[in-house]
């Protein structure tokens, strides 16, 4: 009911397309043939797992095990088998490498799963002032957080929770951050990082080089790394200062979530003759992608 080998955005997974939230079953089941168990064993086997592992010698006595009616089981792995063998997956295209055949002997396996969306909400520590704490327990000199980064709920997604710990701490590390506070020592410069930090997640798509991009008298492109999947560009038209197009000439953005922002934003920069415009609420990165991307092809134009 899903696509297996896909990277998840904002819990969202691609179907068609589009990105949804996926419909999930009440009840889902995880099985796999010898051939893969042993994958599973090299890969330090299903340790916990042990209690609620099912195991048959057929298909026909696992839809027993598992109370499924009958063949309804065998039916799927028949229709899984033709599209591993056929490398396509009529149903979600999923990677004709990511498949393989159930074997035609057992034993076969099977675990009961229970769907949920990870949300992150880790990030440093904080104290009642906002103030992020070191590993000493003490308060980083001038260093602040707010919302989800540090947040007082870290094990658990309570809906307005997020937003109030914005609003709330945003306030007390705005207040903490303009205070009047003794210079920090001098920090060291020019460190190396072997840290790589991707923007988005789940892109994979070549990114156009905005050199390339054809332009005509009076347009320029933009490009932007503030979105959800990659580089976003536009093409903004002039008429001497004043913007009388702006085409997005390409973007990575969640299908269905930036959507909006894609559509809406160019048209209100248009209308304000300015890339300070509000973003779309729901699509804040994909909004933020269009107006940066805008502002560099400004900034180009001298503008």
């Amino acid at each position: 009911y899903m696509t297996e080998d896909a990277v998840a955005r904002h819990g969202h997974m691609p179907v068609n397309g589009e990105w949804v939230m996926i419909k999930r079953p009440h009840t889902t089941w995880w099985v796999w043939d010898s051939a893969h168990n042993e994958l599973i064993e090299k890969m330090n086997g299903l340790a916990g797992y042990d209690e609620t592992l099912v195991t048959a010698n057929t298909i026909a006595e696992l839809e027993v095990a598992l109370g499924i009616r009958e063949g309804a089981l065998q039916s799927t792995i028949d229709g899984f088998n033709r599209s591993a063998k056929d490398g396509f997956d009529p149903d979600f295209r999923r990677a004709p490498e990511s498949m393989r055949p159930f074997s035609e002997t057992g034993p076969y396996y099977a675990i009961e799963l229970r769907q949920a969306i990870l949300n992150t909400q880790g990030g440093a520590r904080r104290n009642g002032n906002a103030e992020v704490i070191g590993i000493d327990g003490e308060p980083i000199p001038h260093l602040y957080s707010a919302g989800e980064f540090g947040g007082i709920t870290p094990y658990q997604y309570n809906g307005g929770g997020n937003m109030a710990e914005c609003l709330i701490f945003g306030r007390l590390a705005g207040k903490g951050a303009a205070a009047q506070k003794d210079p920090l020592p001098p920090l060291p410069v020019n460190v190396e990082s072997e840290i790589e930090y991707t923007q988005g997640s789940g892109s994979s798509t070549v990114e156009t080089d905005p050199a390339s991009v054809k332009t005509e008298a009076n347009q320029y492109v933009g490009a932007s790394d503030s979105g959800m999947g990659g580089q976003a560009l536009v093409k903004v038209t002039l008429d001497g200062s004043t913007i009388t197009n702006v085409e997005v000439v390409e973007h990575h953005e969640t299908a269905g979530i930036g959507t909006p922002a894609i559509e809406t934003i160019p048209s209100a920069i248009v209308e304000a003759n300015s890339a300070d415009v509000d973003v779309v609420a729901g699509a804040t990165m994909s909004s933020r992608a269009i107006i940066d991307a805008t502002k560099d092809a400004l900034a180009k134009a001298g503008l």
